[in-house]
């Protein structure tokens, strides 16, 4: 958690193809932290099971079914690499990539999250002595820049070609970095990464914590980063309490007495952060945010934080997720064997996020290729959708034949009041591959998100009811295939029924008017 994870010892302390990375505002996913492999930095190595916990395939799936696809998974470094400059532990290096597969397999868009605050503790004659980075101890640096590019080195020569992971976040809250340079340092990182040949999007984060309410003032006016591959965005961190620690020692009522204002702190931290990205014409990401699921009140706070945060179009994943929390105030992790949820979800679930919405000028695949760009709706044809407060999963499908191991692109426009949910799976409604979650908006705009067929010859392209927000949606021009290709849908722009296979609350109506 926060800055506590660590310092305060906590608990004795893409999916099956590529998603659309856009760097810029305009294209934002929601997510969590999944918290477990990074507990417990004050027992080290510590014992997975004991100290910290790896976490189960069914924490991805349920958020994944919740339409929360960004996870953050936080890890430690001294776990990770006993020896600075040496191999990766591979025991714990299998952890980790066992939870990125877990995340892939059910369509969501994992980030490695070093959840080290600036520091690394090296063992010195049997007791771990904590160092600060570029920082000298006696006339010696401990732990420097370099060694921090070594590790991220080897995670890369990892994960670079691994389909699954859908971003880098290169340090967790660095804090009183007395005389290093953290600017420097992250620049130093970032380069190391892409000379090994890795273009993914690398998440910066900035001093003091990463607080976006301090932001401008810790890490100055302008934007530091130079990155060749153009694909990197700020981070911050921000929570609700007095003093922006996240351990919310005081009650609501205590809160409130000291701040009027309350209902909008999260708003209003957000504020200096999000105005520094939009004049430097950057991306931003909130990485880390909290709640208590203490007393409803705080829902509020929640939910006109997530409303900044969908205005200024960033990421966002909240604290937190991880199946050894048991009765943390911050939990958003299900109770009754994944049947219950977190208080805190409807509220997380009225701010889903674009996830793979892209401006409506022409954009280009990942792999170079030109998309297949279907025009804005216009005729007669949709397929309406009228959804309650509450989902019925009802929903609206078509099997198509595919070519194996072919990377492909999903796409469909959308517009209207109401909120469903895509899914891509195997075969006739076998294995989930992808999953996007969205929210109809008054004008038509248009969604995709890349896959890669894998083994199969068969999927299932399916539209069902996401429920938790009433209204009529309207979906039309749908494409699955070869960017460039062929459509492999029949009547995809909803002139007759034929192919689809309807149920409530969905209708194909050919006599709507776009």
């Amino acid at each position: 958690m926060i800055r506590n994870l660590t310092a305060k010892a906590a608990m004795g302390l893409l999916i099956a193809g590529v998603g659309l990375h856009l760097t810029g505002a305009g294209a934002y996913s929601r997510g969590v932290n999944v918290a477990g492999l990074g507990f417990g930095a004050s027992v080290l190595p510590g014992v997975v099971g004991t100290n910290y916990t790896a976490n189960s395939p069914s924490t991805y799936k349920y958020f994944t079914t919740k339409g929360l696809t960004l996870m953050r998974i936080s890890i430690c470094w001294e776990r990770l690499q006993p020896t600075l400059n040496g191999p990766l532990d591979p025991a714990y290096l299998k952890l980790l990539e066992e939870n990125v597969a877990w995340a892939g397999r059910y369509g969501d868009k994992p980030i490695i999250d070093l959840h080290n605050f600036g520091r690394y503790s090296i063992n010195e004659n049997g007791t771990y002595v904590s160092y600060v980075l570029d920082n000298k101890y006696n006339g010696v640096v401990k732990v420097s820049r370099g060694n921090l590019e070594d590790v991220w080195r080897r995670l890369s020569n990892v994960f670079r070609n691994n389909k699954a992971v859908y971003a880098y976040d290169i340090m967790n809250e660095p804090y009183d970095m007395g005389t290093a340079n953290w600017e420097d340092i992250s620049q130093a990182v970032l380069t190391t990464i892409r000379s090994n040949g890795d273009k993914r999007l690398i998440y910066i984060p900035g001093n003091r914590f990463s607080s976006a309410e301090a932001w401008p003032a810790v890490n100055g006016p302008k934007s530091w980063i130079t990155d060749p591959a153009h694909n990197f965005k700020y981070e911050a961190h921000e929570y609700f309490d007095r003093d922006s620690s996240g351990t919310y020692t005081w009650s609501y009522d205590k809160e409130l007495a000291a701040n009027a204002n309350l209902p909008n702190v999260g708003a209003e931290r957000l504020a200096p952060f999000a105005k520094w990205c939009r004049e430097n014409d950057v991306g931003g990401y909130l990485g880390e945010f909290g709640a208590p699921n203490s007393d409803p009140r705080w829902l509020t706070v929640l939910d006109n934080f997530y409303t900044a945060l969908d205005q200024a179009g960033f990421d966002g994943t909240i604290w937190a997720a991880g199946e050894a929390w048991g009765p943390n105030i911050l939990s958003v992790q299900p109770d009754n064997n994944f049947t219950a949820d977190s208080s805190l979800m409807p509220t997380m679930e009225k701010h889903l996020g674009t996830n793979v919405r892209v401006n409506l000028a022409a954009q280009r695949s990942p792999r170079g290729a030109d998309p297949v760009l279907e025009r804005a709706p216009s005729g007669a044809g949709a397929l309406v959708g009228v959804s309650a407060s509450a989902p019925t999963w009802g929903n609206v499908y078509q099997a198509v034949n595919v070519s194996p191991n072919a990377d492909y692109v999903a796409s469909f426009w959308v517009k209207g009041t109401g909120k469903a949910v895509l899914r891509i799976n195997s075969g006739n409604f076998g294995k989930q591959i992808t999953i996007q979650a969205f929210s109809a908006t008054p004008d038509w705009q248009q969604y995709r998100v890349y896959i890669n067929t894998g083994t199969n010859s068969q999927l299932t392209y399916s539209f069902t009811d996401g429920g938790a927000l009433a209204g009529t949606t309207y979906i039309d021009n749908c494409f699955l295939g070869v960017p460039g290709g062929v459509n492999m849908l029949a009547n995809s722009d909803f002139r007759t029924s034929a192919s689809w296979n309807c149920g409530s609350p969905f209708q194909i109506n050919p006599d709507v008017k776009d």
